[in-house]
């Protein structure tokens, strides 16, 4: 199974030290990653100083190695793809191209962070061939940190998303917003996040 993991993902799980467990939770090596060539330029990893002024020493590092041993798409659209895909708002370069890209693979998963991007692409009529190829093959973020949390623990998850609460207000908000931490809230609050993306996205995403 090939996984195309977008930038937003690939950030906020690096942040919360969850890249390896988020490979192990799929069953997946690096080799079976692909990520978007602009990835490493997004999150200023090209440049050492810079990744470590925006995302410390120790997500700056864990990032630099994770992108080193990935696969790195870097081949564009096809002109069909273009002519069908291009200047659609709410859709950006980079999510474009995993979704082109993991139309061509059957068994091929999306993971993403971009909630905009899902929506346009469950709702965008010229969208709708690709969306119906990806139908049950997208995972959003909060259905990923669930599956951790719900396999290795709520102290286990909330540890992480403590030491970086910037990374994503909205999962700090249900898995560590103060004195509400618990795992029954944060199971609560990720069963009501999924539910309603799952609403507003069709048959998009993966069922458990």
């Amino acid at each position: 199974m090939k996984v195309f993991l977008d930038v937003d993902a690939l950030h906020k799980l690096g942040s919360y030290d969850a890249l390896n467990a988020f490979l192990a939770l799929l069953q997946a090596k690096p080799s079976d990653v692909r990520v978007p060539g602009t990835a490493r330029f997004k999150l200023r990893l090209a440049d050492p100083a810079a990744a470590t002024r925006r995302h410390g020493p120790q997500v700056a590092a864990r990032l630099t190695a994770f992108i080193s041993v990935v696969s790195q798409i870097t081949e564009g659209l096809t002109e069909a793809e273009k002519k069908e895909l291009a200047d659609i708002p709410g859709l950006d370069p980079g999510e474009l191209l995993l979704v082109a890209m993991a139309c061509r693979e059957d068994d091929a998963i999306i993971v993403t962070g971009d909630k905009n991007a899902l929506r346009t692409l469950a709702t965008d009529p010229r969208c709708a061939k690709y969306a119906s190829k990806l139908a049950g093959r997208v995972v959003c973020l909060e259905q990923v940190l669930f599956d951790l949390m719900k396999l290795h623990g709520f102290d286990w998850l909330w540890s992480r998303v403590q030491a970086s609460p910037g990374a994503d207000r909205g999962v700090a908000m249900v898995v560590a917003p103060g004195m509400g931490a618990s795992d029954a809230n944060a199971r609560e609050g990720f069963t009501s996040l999924i539910s309603h993306l799952r609403g507003e996205t069709g048959s998009l995403l993966r069922v458990p």
